[in-house]
């Protein structure tokens, strides 16, 4: 068994609706569930409240911060073993520890991240046991992460990747047991309960999506949101997007848009794609309205994304909210419709098939490229679809046989040019997003 560790506003205009909804979607749904109590399992939900922090779950690894409080020698191992854990070289990692103070908690609790970085049979019950050492001594980072341990095999578990006889932590004693999901939650839970007796931010963002989901019975969102604000206090970028979202939607707590504004930002300036997507959408709706700065700080982030995230995913529904925001849904002084096309054109290539609709219109209308009904026809062609059929159908009543035939023999092709692709190559040393402005920062 491997423990593996992995890591969506609403507009006024037909035009960019789809593009904001695919950003936003599927969490008005979640929340009217968690407000009903109604989720059948803890971590399968994919959106609502408490999916950020739970997209957000990476491999553990050795903090930096960790490393910098302990002593020369002792730094000097944990050091050591982070690199060789960064290189995906976890047996090193564990060789290395092995050199060191087997009493040392620092060292008990870097010997169980580099554990469950390692697949092994009992990796989860050895890892378990290292964190007790830890955990003896309050070394207060153990706590945290114990809780996570047993969260990864109730997700193994729900998923039905989890054999019972690894469905097991440990009593008091130091024992082996079987034990239910709802155990599970709940233990995680009092784990990460004593994490954030020690302040500790990622221990109170974990808490909030526990209440959020669940965890120690019925749903709590009030809960969640008392944790994730204690945790964006202390900076924690998930705990911020968390919020964000739950103010834009007035779920849980008042709506306030600008607050929305300015957590999303504060989260993107850690390095948090998503929530500079999130920050996007909410400017492209002030945007549409005919808010001019609004729309320039909207195509500034989107465009920071497009060009930075190393998502895929991310990058696509950018080019296809900016190719939205040129082409027609910004204030008239601000579009640029040639521009928007070749948006469309990389969301399209970056596999975003929301984006060939608005391709095959530009060249019906002539909009923003010249205007050609053949490749509007093959275009929509390309497309297929009962709902797309009224277009094909009104488009194709302008064309004679000839050109009818050119249009089902085309070769569609949408790459943009050369100069526009390499614009929006992500480099392996990308910029780290900064969106905040001085006058904008919130206290959660």
């Amino acid at each position: 068994m491997i423990l593996t560790f992995s890591g969506d506003f609403k507009a006024a205009w037909r035009p960019v609706d789809a593009a904001i909804k695919s950003l936003t979607r599927g969490l008005d749904r979640p929340i009217s569930e968690i407000r009903a109590g109604s989720g059948k399992s803890f971590t399968t939900a994919t959106s609502g409240p408490g999916h950020e922090v739970i997209d957000g779950l990476k491999p553990p690894t050795i903090p930096v911060a960790i490393i910098e409080k302990m002593p020369a020698a002792t730094a000097a191992v944990l050091k050591d073993a982070r690199s060789k854990l960064l290189a995906g070289r976890p047996s090193d990692a564990l060789d290395v520890l092995q050199t060191a103070a087997e009493t040392d908690p620092a060292i008990a609790y870097a010997k169980a991240v580099a554990t469950l970085n390692y697949p092994s049979k009992d990796q989860a019950i050895t890892a378990q046991r290292l964190l007790r050492q830890a955990t003896q001594k309050a070394f207060a980072p153990a706590f945290t992460l114990n809780g996570l341990v047993l969260y990864r095999l109730l997700a193994l578990d729900e998923r039905g990747e989890l054999p019972y006889s690894d469905r097991v932590t440990l009593d008091g004693s130091g024992r082996t047991v079987n034990v239910t999901n709802t155990q599970l939650a709940s233990e995680a839970m009092l784990w990460w309960q004593r994490g954030a007796a020690f302040h500790d931010p990622e221990a109170m963002r974990l808490l909030g999506m526990g209440e959020a989901r669940g965890f120690n019975g019925k749903p709590n969102l009030s809960a969640a949101i008392a944790y994730w604000h204690d945790a964006a206090r202390r900076g924690d970028a998930l705990a911020q997007l968390e919020l964000a979202h739950l103010y834009y939607q007035g779920a849980g707590v008042e709506a306030d848009s600008e607050k929305a504004i300015a957590l999303f930002r504060q989260a993107a300036d850690q390095g948090l794609s998503r929530a500079a997507l999130g920050l996007g959408a909410v400017l492209t709706g002030k945007g549409i309205t005919g808010d001019l700065d609004a729309t320039r700080d909207a195509l500034r982030v989107l465009d920071t994304v497009a060009r930075t995230s190393t998502s895929k995913e991310e990058r696509a529904l950018s080019q296809l909210v900016l190719g939205r925001l040129l082409s027609e849904a910004a204030p008239p002084a601000l579009r640029d419709p040639a521009r928007g096309l070749e948006h469309f054109r990389m969301a399209l290539r970056l596999g975003n098939r929301s984006a060939r609709a608005p391709l095959c219109r530009a060249y019906e209308t002539g909009v923003g490229a010249p205007q050609d009904l053949v490749r509007a026809a093959n275009c929509f062609m390309a497309m297929g679809g009962a709902d797309i059929s009224k277009d094909v159908a009104r488009v194709v009543q302008n064309l004679n046989e000839a050109d009818l035939a050119r249009a089902k023999a085309l070769q569609t092709s949408e790459d943009p040019p050369p100069e526009f692709l390499a614009e929006y190559t992500p480099r392996t040393s990308a910029p780290t997003l900064r969106l905040t402005r001085p006058s904008e920062t919130v206290k959660p």
